[in-house]
C-alpha cells in the first residue's frame, strides 16, 4: 500500500514526435506542478484520454522524475486508478467528443475517484447564473442571445456591443459593432490583427452581413460595450484567479493586467515593460484614494461570491477559475468571463501560490491519504 495520495492530470499537452514525451511551454508549467507535488508528498501523473483501461483500471500515463542532476526526465508508464482526476483538457473541441464526455462521466460516477473541473463553461449558464443572485447581478454587463431583435435594441440603446461565441475563448471569435449617431453601423472581428472594419448603411445590410460570416448563431450572444480604463492609450482589463485552498474554501490567488495593442479591441497578457495590478490601479485612480478602494472593495466581492455561485446554480465540482475583470472610467468593476480552464499566469510569485493552494487542496479532498484504487 502507497500512503501517498495519486493525482491525475487528463491533459492534451503537445508530445514531442521523436522523444514521445509532453513538450512545449505546457511541459514546462507541469515540471513545476509536479515539483510542488513532491514537495506535499503527493504522487502525481499525466495522461490522455486513449491512455485508460477500465478493466484492469489502470493507466498508461506520464510522470517527471528529477535526476541527480536536477533536470530531471519524463517516464511513461502503468498507474492504479487514481484518488483525483483534474480535468485539463484546453481544447474545448476534444472535450466535446462523445469518448471524452464518457470518460469524464465515467470518472465523476466512479465512488472511489474525485473529478473536479468538470467541463468548459458556457457564457450563457454562466449570466443566466449570475444574474439571478442578488449578489453578483450588478456585476455582469446586460446581455442577450444573439438575435436581430436583440441586436437593433442593443444597438438603439448603446453606442458600441460586441457578438460574442458562447463556447470560445481567448477572444476569438469576437465581432465589434459600433452605431453612430447618423445610424451609420461599423463592424469588425477579433480574429485578425489589425481588425478589418466595415460599414453598413442600414441594419438589414449589418445583419446580412454578420449572418454571412457567422457560423451557428445560436452559439452566439450580445453583450453592451464597456467603456474601459486604459494604460497608454489602451484599454485594459484584468484576469484573477480564483482556487480553493486547504481547508475546501474559495481564495484569492492573484491577478495581472492584460492590454489591447495597436488598435486591437481584445485584450492578451501585456507585452514588453509589464505592468503591475497596483501600479495600473494606481495610474487609473489618478491619486485618489476612494477610487482605488472602490476597486478593491468590489473586486473582493466578485472573488467571494462569483466562484461559490457558479459552482452551485451550475451543480459542477469547481477547483480553480479564472475570471476577467475590466474597470470603467467611473470606477465600476465589470465581470466579463469566466473560465474553468485557467491558463497558467507568467508571474511567478502567482504561480508558486497556485501550485501551493492546488496541493493543499489535493490533500484536502484526498485526507492527506489515498484512496481505495491505490490500496
Amino acid at each position: 500500500m502507497n500512503d501517498k495520495p495519486l493525482i491525475a492530470v487528463l491533459s492534451t499537452v503537445r508530445i514531442n514526435p521523436n522523444s514521445g514525451f509532453p513538450t512545449g511551454r505546457e511541459a514546462r508549467i507541469y515540471k513545476e506542478k509536479f515539483a510542488a507535488a513532491k514537495q506535499y508528498g503527493i504522487r502525481m501523473f499525466l495522461f490522455f484520454v486513449d491512455d485508460v483501461n477500465w478493466i484492469n483500471r489502470t493507466i498508461k500515463g506520464f510522470a517527471f522524475v528529477t535526476s541527480t542532476d536536477n533536470k530531471g526526465h519524463w517516464v511513461r508508464k502503468a498507474f492504479p486508478f487514481p484518488d483525483v482526476v483534474y480535468n485539463r483538457i484546453r481544447y474545448r473541441k476534444i472535450e466535446k467528443q462523445p469518448k471524452v464526455k464518457q470518460l469524464l462521466k465515467s470518472f465523476d460516477n466512479d465512488p472511489n475517484i474525485q473529478l473536479f473541473n468538470t467541463r468548459f463553461l458556457d457564457k450563457w449558464e454562466v449570466h443566466q447564473s449570475l444574474i439571478n443572485n442578488p449578489n453578483t447581478l450588478k456585476m455582469v454587463p446586460p446581455t442577450r442571445l444573439f438575435s436581430s431583435i436583440n441586436l437593433k435594441e442593443f444597438l438603439d440603446k448603446y453606442s458600441e456591443v460586441f457578438i460574442k461565441p458562447r463556447n470560445n475563448n481567448a477572444g476569438r471569435g469576437i465581432v465589434k459593432v459600433i452605431c453612430d449617431t447618423s445610424n451609420i453601423y461599423t463592424y469588425g472581428r477579433s480574429d485578425t490583427s489589425p481588425p478589418k472594419w466595415r460599414k453598413s448603411t442600414s441594419f438589414s445590410k449589418l445583419w446580412n452581413h454578420l449572418i454571412n460570416e457567422i457560423r451557428n448563431p445560436d452559439d452566439y450572444l450580445i453583450q453592451t460595450g464597456i467603456d474601459l480604463c486604459r494604460l497608454d492609450g489602451q484599454v485594459f482589463d484584468l484576469r484573477a484567479q480564483v482556487q480553493k485552498d486547504g481547508n475546501g474554501k474559495w481564495v484569492f490567488t492573484g491577478v495581472n493586467v492584460r492590454a489591447a495593442t495597436g488598435n486591437r479591441f481584445v485584450t492578451y497578457p501585456k507585452v514588453g515593460k509589464r505592468v503591475s495590478f497596483d501600479k495600473a490601479i494606481d495610474i487609473v485612480a489618478d491619486g485618489s484614494e476612494e477610487f482605488k478602494c472602490g476597486i478593491n472593495y468590489q473586486l473582493s466581492d466578485l472573488y467571494h461570491y462569483v466562484p461559490m455561485i457558479l459552482e452551485k446554480d451550475l451543480g459542477l465540482s469547481l477547483g480553480v477559475l479564472s475570471i476577467d475583470i475590466g474597470i470603467d472610467i467611473h470606477g465600476k468593476t465589470w465581470l466579463i468571463e469566466v473560465s474553468s480552464k485557467s491558463d497558467s499566469f507568467s508571474e511567478d510569485n502567482i504561480r508558486a501560490r497556485h501550485f501551493k493552494y492546488l496541493m493543499e487542496y489535493f490533500l484536502y479532498i484526498t485526507g492527506g491519504n489515498p484512496g481505495k484504487n491505490a490500496r
